[in-house]
């Protein structure tokens, strides 16, 4: 007999395509973990995941305004309300899980998380871009098996401000001031880094995700 498949291998992982979103490095990463992910807006579709996960690239406005145009920002409270699904968002999708943004004009996020989506204050070059460090507690499920004060690749003209009254903070990022790098709350986490492009600790993040239960 061959060898048994490990449980956290057979999740039903679906990453949403919501036309705000560059898709193939993501994909191409959780192949190369063993998973075979369903990549698609269908509502339904969405609906019957273990995982779910909320990548995106580009304006807040635009991303609000796809999530709404196929009904998946209801949905995806609705999951973190069930706690039935596993949900990670990536880059902007953490962005959407906040209450608002300035970018453009100012417009309404989930409001999963409080804090709004700000553009880099002062003089700062923007976007931020290249690889990191980033500040996670010892017990962060996120980040297990990862060593502390790793490095990891970003790129963000916006963030939301560090505050320390935020509920679900998991890390910390100082790019001339803190901002919100990672949320773990229940069954909902994110990263403002992008997992996919920042090498084998980036790998481990996303391998940490699929074996996550809910």
């Amino acid at each position: 007999m061959g060898a048994s498949i490990p449980n956290y291998l057979t999740n039903n992982i679906t990453i949403i395509n919501y036309e705000a979103s560059n898709l193939k490095s993501l994909n191409n990463s959780l192949k190369y973990l063993g998973q075979n992910p369903l990549v698609t807006s269908d509502i339904k579709e969405i609906e019957n995941s273990d995982k779910i996960i909320l990548p995106g690239v580009g304006s807040f406005l635009t991303g609000m305004t796809s999530l709404k145009k196929f009904k998946i920002d209801q949905l995806i409270k609705k999951k973190f309300i069930e706690n039935k699904s596993i949900i990670f968002g990536i880059c902007l999708g953490l962005q959407l899980f906040f209450k608002s943004s300035e970018e453009k004009k100012i417009t309404k996020g989930m409001g999963i998380f409080q804090g709004k989506v700000e553009r880099f204050s002062g003089k700062l070059k923007v976007p931020h871009m290249g690889f990191n460090n980033v500040k996670y507690p010892p017990n962060s499920k996120l980040f297990k098996d990862i060593p502390q004060n790793s490095d990891f690749y970003f790129a963000n003209s916006f963030r939301v401000k560090y505050e320390n009254t935020y509920s679900g903070i998991s890390s910390v990022t100082t790019y001339g001031e803190n901002f919100i790098s990672a949320i773990e709350y229940k069954n909902l986490f994110g990263t403002q880094f992008h997992p996919e492009k920042s090498h084998k600790y980036g790998l481990k993040i996303l391998e940490n995700f699929i074996k996550f239960n809910a």
